[in-house]
């Protein structure tokens, strides 16, 4: 299990990652997201707007992608209009992505993933502290205890 309760194996695919963008802000490199670091290690544009893109060689099976913003104050570091295309398909819009949130994409069947890019204009430093793929849906949230 990893630190989200998915398959070990399935996550230490992204290991196999490597990642690129338009700026980062000091030492919070785009390769960052594959370490799972949640604060000082997340990447984060040097500036409101730019890109990010993560590839894979071999490219994963997967039919879920997660993205985890940077942590940071509640509804900060704001992609504004941003965009996601996988594998060079035309970009989707995603909305209301900010500190702390996180993106699930379902693209709707298990499929080899070569590339993830994102296009930001947004706001102060957004970034991106982690990216998922998997080949099953996430396990629900436990109950909560009574």
């Amino acid at each position: 299990m990893t630190r989200r309760g998915y398959n070990a194996a399935a996550v230490a695919l992204l290991a196999l990652g490597a990642a690129t963008a338009s700026s980062h802000w000091g030492n919070r490199l785009p390769g960052n997201v594959f370490q799972g670091g949640r604060t000082d290690a997340a990447w984060s544009l040097n500036g409101p707007e730019g890109w990010f893109l993560a590839r894979w060689d071999p490219a994963p099976r997967g039919r879920y992608l997660l993205l985890f913003a940077r942590s940071g104050t509640a509804d900060g570091d704001s992609w504004g209009p941003a965009t996601i295309a996988v594998n060079g398909a035309t970009p989707q819009k995603v909305d209301g992505m900010t500190s702390g949130r996180v993106l699930i994409v379902d693209l709707g069947i298990v499929v080899p993933i070569s590339s993830v890019r994102l296009t930001i204009k947004g706001t102060t430093y957004p970034g991106l502290s982690g990216i998922e793929i998997h080949p099953d849906p996430p396990p629900a949230a436990p109950a909560p205890d009574h």
